[in-house]
């Protein structure tokens, strides 16, 4: 499958100061789900955002545009798929499940 045929956006920060901080893109399980990964080595140059408000883990990026993309590792999108409301603040309580595994290489996904 081509990345592309995930209609891939750039994620830029919300103050729109900083531009491909990360990339959102279909997931390609075909489910209705957009999937969002941010980059260590953002398009702007800069540093990672921080992980305050985003989700820690921070990708490799080795490419400069879309079309070609490649991502080091591998994606492992998890899903919450169970906790109780006396333990909904602590994720250490939650039931993950994986999502979707797979790979992003010069613009193949698989």
């Amino acid at each position: 499958m081509r990345f592309a045929d995930l209609n891939p956006l750039w994620v830029n920060d919300v103050d729109g100061v900083r531009i491909g901080v990360g990339v959102e893109f279909d997931c390609p399980r075909g489910c209705p789900h957009r999937l969002m990964i941010f980059f260590a080595n953002p398009i702007d140059g800069g540093p990672p955002l921080d992980s305050t408000y985003h989700p820690a883990y921070r990708f490799n990026r080795l490419s400069e545009d879309l079309i070609g993309l490649t991502i080091m590792p591998a994606v492992h999108w998890k899903d919450v798929t169970g906790w109780d409301q006396e333990n909904m603040d602590d994720e250490s309580k939650w039931v993950w499940t994986t999502h979707w595994l797979g790979f992003i290489r010069q613009g193949e996904v698989w």
